[in-house]
């Protein structure tokens, strides 16, 4: 049972280390980001919540951002209409050829990345947090090859 479950995790991580080389390969020629914003009201409290999860890759890294915001009071009802009436997207793709490795939609454009890594958390701009991670994609194929190449390991030793 356990050789199965790892055999699995293998081949999961095998399609992941696929994707990753695919995106790292198209990430040299493109800019490519994906939003989710999820957003409920709720008018009886009344509050606000937004999520919004933005993943993108450009120049050999990929970016995952999210941000959190909620509002909740009697006080606030002006804004809370003002925000619940805003009509964003649920989902939005952008692909661009691609200009800058800096990814200015998610605040990355001023960033020092550390030999591409970088991580940021911070309060929001309005009424929430942020949470920022940069990695590159070779770190990320890397981590995804791990499972298939000890699955080899595996069974190279188990054959003598």
């Amino acid at each position: 049972m356990r050789r199965r479950l790892f055999t699995f995790a293998s081949f999961l991580s095998l399609l992941l280390f696929a994707a990753t080389v695919v995106l790292w390969v198209r990430s040299r020629h493109l800019d490519e980001t994906t939003q989710w914003v999820r957003q409920s009201v709720e008018w009886s409290i009344p509050a606000w919540n937004r999520r919004r999860v933005t993943v993108a890759w450009a120049g050999g890294i990929v970016a995952v951002d999210t941000a959190t915001q909620s509002l909740t009071g009697s006080e606030n009802a002006r804004e809370i209409e003002l925000f619940a009436s805003s009509k964003e997207p649920r989902f939005e793709y952008v692909s661009q050829p691609l200009r800058t490795t800096r990814f200015r939609k998610i605040g990355l454009a001023k960033a020092a990345l550390w030999h591409g890594f970088y991580v940021r958390s911070q309060p929001h701009y309005a009424y929430g947090f942020r949470y920022t991670l940069a990695s590159p994609l070779w770190a990320v194929a890397l981590l995804a090859a791990l499972f298939p190449a000890l699955s080899c390991l595996g069974w190279m030793f188990n054959d003598r």
